[in-house]
């Protein structure tokens, strides 16, 4: 017996991300995404590649390195996608974030001034990121009940409001009104 499945849209989730990293100047954007056949993982996927096959970028699928959703698994990822000349990553859980900004430091980048990198998930841990971390919230809540304001793969800055970009650089949160 099989029951319902609760899920947050991920293909706009990704196309969010991908604006954003777009929008700041970046044409070689990779994806450090989950494993193969895991279901989320092969949403965003979708929504990355379709998003940049839609701004002409060719062979997309050059730009997505599966690993598992861990700080290891986004390290390396990141590490494999930076070989080949991407300056910004779209992770697709806070935690290969984490992974992807370690791998980019450990190899001499500096984030965010030499490589972009945005999260997935809006997890309370990267408010304690050195730099504030662009991440795509998912909507918090019981399952059917109520959720947080705002509609899900909403970017949010560190702070909970919406970041202000900075040309080439990650963005950082507006000040408080």
């Amino acid at each position: 017996m099989r029951g319902p499945v609760f899920s947050t849209d991920d293909l706009p989730a990704a196309e969010l991300a991908v604006d954003h990293l777009y929008r700041l100047g970046h044409r070689r954007i990779g994806m450090a995404s989950g494993p193969v056949a895991n279901r989320p993982a092969d949403r965003r996927v979708s929504g990355f590649v379709a998003s940049l096959a839609r701004r002409g970028i060719a062979d997309p699928e050059q730009w997505v390195v599966r690993q598992s959703y861990t700080v290891e698994g986004g390290q390396s990822a990141a590490l494999s996608l930076l070989g080949r000349g991407a300056t910004a990553v779209v992770a697709a859980s806070d935690y290969m974030a984490l992974g992807a900004i370690r791998g980019a430091r450990r190899q001499g980048d500096d984030v965010p001034g030499d490589v972009s990198v945005a999260g997935y998930d809006g997890s309370m841990i990267m408010d304690f990121v050195d730099h504030p971390l662009t991440t795509v919230r998912r909507p918090a809540g019981p399952r059917g009940g109520p959720q947080r304001p705002g509609p899900a793969g909403q970017p949010r800055g560190p702070c909970g409001r919406a970041p202000r970009p900075e040309p080439g650089r990650s963005p950082r949160c507006p000040p408080t009104p």
